[in-house]
């Protein structure tokens, strides 16, 4: 039962959301830029992985799943932006300021 499990798309998103929470969890306790709940997910599902002998390609059927529904999800995030576009515009320079500082 549990070969079979490895084999099917839940898999991928199972071990992808249970990391991802213990990695906010982490996060929130710690609070250091380095630990962010993306980062931490990536390096443990990798390390995970690769202790078990796991194929990527196994985790992949549900990794592309979540993949799938960025799409939207980048869609949806744009429309609070495009509905707020004449206060951003009028703050551009403060809103360009922190991106640029947040980039360095």
């Amino acid at each position: 039962m549990s070969a079979q499990l490895l084999h099917t798309p839940l898999f991928g998103i199972a071990l992808t959301l249970i990391i991802f929470q213990f990695a906010s969890l982490f996060y929130r306790r710690f609070r250091y830029t380095l630990f962010n709940p993306v980062i931490l997910t990536i390096i443990a599902i990798i390390v995970l992985l690769k202790a078990t002998g796991i194929p990527y390609s196994d985790y992949a059927l549900g990794g592309d799943m979540i993949l799938f529904l960025l799409g939207p999800a980048v869609v949806a995030l744009g429309v609070p932006l495009y509905q707020r576009r004449s206060e951003i515009s009028q703050r551009l320079l403060p809103i360009a300021g922190g991106i640029i500082a947040g980039a360095t």
